[in-house]
């Protein structure tokens, strides 16, 4: 046996082993911290997808068709994320959102085209339905029923007539909107109707000497009067042909005999000119009886100086003719066929007539019209300027009352 002469050498030391070892240990729990940390950034991420998904599906209850096709996808995406499926989980969260952000822009728009049809009687006017039909026709598509089917990586959707929609192909994501289901009104080219068409022509007749009395300011010939109307009518039908449509369309509609405008009936009705004459014979009457409306009788001295008395008596403040503190209204027919009552008069600076009228401003959810006041401006020599001036006597009287309005408007 060899006698060991040197001494051996120690490789390494408990201190070193220990240092290596708690070096070990920091780089794992860094580690481990760093995970948690990762971990806790992916659940929070998560918890916010979630929470705006979330937030995205219940924000679409207003419209039950499209919230029910979105809260079973959602369903779908909490089972998939669930059993950990993290390709199915991030496909259905993909289609989701994009499902979300065209379904809530399409409720908007269904919501701001009912308000704007019902809300303004001009856009109800073009539609044959009433607010409650309409009301009616919205609520059925908003209800509606889908089947949803999941097929592999796609949804279709089925209503309840069988019919198959790919997700974005259901007609709401297409953009089918309940308006397709109005009945819209046939529009009456080139048409006024008989109290319009004797109002724009009333002054002008009662001022023909062969019409009126000078003196009076009476009609005392109203077969000269008809045959202004008779005359300006056939102008009006050589100039546009169709307005003999809307005169059969208006006869037989005051007669509920046309709910609508139908041009195959009207056709037929045009072709029988016996039937044409006496519609003819009709609106020339109507449009008559509104001429004489317009008389302004002028028979006295004493009379004119008492309407002259009565603009005097008009309160007027601050360049403001109130009439919501006379004892008369001023009532006549707009240019829309509507009834205009006037509350105040001043002077617009572009030269024209400054009115705060009452006026129908829309329809309440029962249909009911809704008035309010509006300020319109007249121009002078307008039809409405000449009903205007009619109400009070003529355009002379209506100066006097302008004059005490505004002393320096060169009336």
């Amino acid at each position: 046996m060899a006698i060991l002469t040197e001494a051996v050498q120690v490789q390494s030391s408990f201190p070193q082993v220990a240092q290596q070892y708690a070096a070990a240990n920091e780089r794992s729990r860094m580690q481990s911290a760093r995970d948690a940390e990762k971990a806790q950034a992916q659940r929070e991420k998560v918890a916010k997808e979630q929470g705006i998904m979330t937030a995205g599906v219940q924000g679409l209850q207003s419209y039950p068709a499209l919230y029910r096709v979105a809260q079973q996808m959602y369903d779908d995406y909490n089972k998939a994320e669930s059993s950990g499926s993290v390709e199915d989980a991030e496909m259905i969260k993909g289609q989701l959102a994009k499902f979300i952000d065209g379904a809530a822009a399409f409720a908007r728009s269904e919501q701001t085209q009912f308000n704007n049809i019902t809300g303004d009687a001009n856009e109800l006017s073009k539609y044959d339905n009433s607010v409650d039909d309409i009301n009616s026709i919205l609520e059925s598509r908003r209800n509606k029923e889908y089947a949803v089917k999941r097929e592999g990586n796609s949804y279709t959707l089925v209503d309840g007539n069988g019919n198959s929609f790919g997700l974005f192909e259901m007609p709401e994501l297409a953009g089918q909107s309940f308006v397709a289901e109005l009945n819209q009104k046939s529009a009456i080219p080139s048409y006024v109707n008989a109290i319009s068409f004797g109002e724009k022509r009333a002054s002008a007749i009662l001022g023909r000497s062969d019409v009126t009395d000078p003196k009076t300011g009476k009609i005392i010939n109203k077969d000269a009067a008809k045959a202004v109307l008779e005359e300006d009518l056939r102008f009006k039908v050589t100039q546009s042909p169709e307005f003999v449509d809307g005169m059969i369309y208006d006869y037989q509609s005051a007669k509920g005999e046309m709910d609508r405008y139908n041009q195959e009936e009207v056709d037929r009705l045009k072709s029988d000119p016996t039937f044409v004459q006496m519609v003819k014979d009709e609106y020339i009457n109507s449009s008559l009886e509104t001429v004489t409306k317009y008389e302004s009788p002028i028979t006295k001295t004493v009379e004119k100086d008492s309407k002259i008395e009565a603009i005097s008596n008009i309160p007027v403040v601050n360049g403001v003719a109130d009439f919501s503190k006379y004892g008369e209204s001023i009532r006549f027919f707009n240019d829309q066929g509507g009834m205009t009552t006037i509350n105040q008069i001043s002077i617009d600076p572009s030269g024209g007539l400054k009115t705060r009228q009452y006026r129908q401003s829309g329809t309440d959810a029962a249909g009911n019209p809704e008035m309010k006041e509006v300020d319109v401006t007249i121009a002078r020599g307008s039809d409405e300027y000449n009903r205007l001036a009619a109400f009070f006597g003529g355009e002379k009287y209506l100066k006097q009352l302008l004059k005490r309005v505004d002393a320096g408007a060169g009336m």
